[in-house]
């Protein structure tokens, strides 16, 4: 199980979820397979620095374009401002997607921390995250 990514695009979605602190941000890593070739940011509707929601209506044209284009949700992405980089029991509880990666930022050290996760049931199994240059 592994994500490959380019940097430019991990660079872009650090980025955007740096943007949304002292909240947690989320989006979308859309591609192929487990190979990412865009993102696609997302607003947090809970404005919370412990939860995510996307808006329903931003999940049915997202999932309606990518029938129409033929690509994959590849992962979705968010942060923990003040947590490890691993889900929190709501990131699996809420984990509706089982073949898509769940790529998790953490801002809790000076570096960002990024990590990828497969939620399996109720079990979060850590993935590799190839970022490409």
């Amino acid at each position: 199980m592994r994500l490959l990514v380019d940097v430019p695009i991990l660079d872009q979605v650090i980025g955007h979820l740096e943007k949304c602190l002292p909240n947690e941000g989320c989006g979308f890593l859309i591609g192929r397979g487990n190979v990412v070739s865009r993102f696609v940011p997302a607003a947090n509707t809970r404005a919370s620095p412990s939860a995510f929601e996307v808006d329903p209506q931003v999940l049915f044209d997202l999932n309606r374009s990518l029938r129409i284009s033929g690509e994959d949700l590849v992962a979705i992405c968010h942060s923990h401002p003040n947590q490890p980089a691993c889900p929190s029991e709501r990131d699996i509880r809420e984990a509706h997607y089982p073949d898509s990666f769940y790529l998790i930022v953490s801002f809790l050290r000076k570096e960002p921390d990024v990590r990828v996760w497969r939620v399996v049931g109720a079990e979060a199994l850590e993935a590799e995250l190839h970022a490409n240059i």
